[in-house]
């Protein structure tokens, strides 16, 4: 199985929908912090892809070149 950012996003997505039919306020509480966390993980992936001047192998990237 591939992760991608989108599939981050997607189970962010779900954890909103399990925390929308949990009962127990405490529960949904905590999934809903969950799929925040989620999304944050996608936007720092994205940040560091497209943000050349953080890459985390920047010399790697000038021996591919």
């Amino acid at each position: 199985m591939t992760v991608t950012t989108e599939s981050l996003r997607q189970f962010a997505g779900h954890c909103v929908h399990w925390a929308a039919r949990s009962k127990d306020p405490i529960s949904r509480h905590f999934i809903l912090r969950e799929a925040v966390h989620w999304a944050q993980i996608a936007d720092a992936i994205e940040a560091r892809i497209f943000d050349r001047r953080s890459e985390v192998l920047p010399d790697l990237r000038s021996k591919l070149n």
